[in-house]
């Protein structure tokens, strides 16, 4: 299991809502372990669900998080 800390942010635009960016060592640490690249993740040890790690274009990635599993947490910019 790997874990790690990030602040909920968002995206500022229609299309997409929140995410949580992912530091690049712990994506390639992911990335290199499967070729999928669907995660199970869990928020605050509290929710867990299914998502993918997705390139964000600068050689990052990120994990969406949806409106429902922010309204579950009641989260709004806040770490995760």
């Amino acid at each position: 299991m790997i874990q790690f800390t990030a602040i909920l942010a968002d995206f500022n635009n229609n299309l997409w809502g929140y995410y949580l960016p992912v530091p690049i060592e712990l994506a390639v640490q992911l990335l290199s372990r499967q070729e999928d690249r669907r995660v199970v993740c869990t928020l605050n040890g509290k929710k867990e669900f299914q998502c993918a790690l997705l390139p964000n274009g600068e050689a990052g990635y990120y994990l969406l998080v949806n409106k429902k599993i922010r309204q579950e947490l009641k989260a709004s910019n806040r770490k995760f």
